[in-house]
């Protein structure tokens, strides 16, 4: 009855392990994407916040007269894998073999995108052009991407904000932006890839002493 038990309590630490190294694996496996949607925007618009700041992807992007954003061709982002520089709130490119970095133009539709991403930390950079009156701030974002959810999304959508060159200048004190919003981060939230391993080891764990009580008790049967 030990030597069972025994056993039993050892297959059960082996799957413990195994379930929590399976979720860090999981996701070094997922693949991710970066999805850049250029429009026209003036200055009023951007005061406006139009335009979805956490990853997600719109249908359609329309401005307080219900009229339809233009798209912009022609447009370079450089997209860098990067690591935080310890000690300070900045990034630096990823060294070695796990080093990337690679610029992407939007086509006809105002878009660029690139795909099987592995999973880390990017900056988007927005390339200085004739069309472009001043490149927004460089944006840092994780993949996946974190929601309030709890959940992450693989394939990430950037709303560049920056305004095109000839557009109308408004007094900056009247724009308004989302309270607490960098502008050099894409807001993040609490929520990572295998949540759920520590519910699944809950369940295994319960159905393992479950199995072990019942044998416990057919085994004192025996003895009567």
């Amino acid at each position: 009855m030990k030597q069972m038990l025994s056993g039993v309590l050892s297959l059960l630490f082996l799957m413990i392990v195994i379930l929590a190294q399976a979720p860090q694996a999981f996701a070094e496996d997922q693949r991710s994407s970066i999805t850049i949607v250029k429009y026209k925007l003036t200055e009023a618009d951007l005061a406006e916040n139009p335009l979805p700041i956490d990853g997600t992807k719109i249908e359609k992007a329309v401005n307080k007269e219900g009229k339809t954003f233009e798209p912009l061709s022609g447009v370079s982002y450089e997209i860098t894998r990067v690591s935080p520089v310890n000690g300070t709130t900045q990034f630096e490119p990823v060294q070695g073999t796990d080093a990337f970095s690679k610029t992407i133009t939007t086509d006809n539709n105002g878009q660029a995108r690139l795909s099987d991403l592995v999973q880390g930390t990017y900056r988007v950079i927005e390339k200085a052009q004739d069309q472009i009156k001043e490149p927004m701030e460089p944006v840092i974002l994780e993949l996946p991407l974190p929601q309030r959810s709890g959940q992450s999304l693989n394939d990430v959508y950037l709303y560049p904000k920056s305004s095109i060159a000839g557009a109308t200048v408004i007094d900056p004190k009247e724009i308004t932006t989302e309270k607490g919003t960098s502008p050099e981060r894409i807001p993040q939230t609490s929520g990572t890839i295998g949540s759920y391993s520590s519910f699944y080891v809950i369940i295994i764990f319960l159905t393992l002493m479950g199995f072990i009580g019942i044998r416990m008790l057919r085994s004192k049967k025996h003895y009567y």
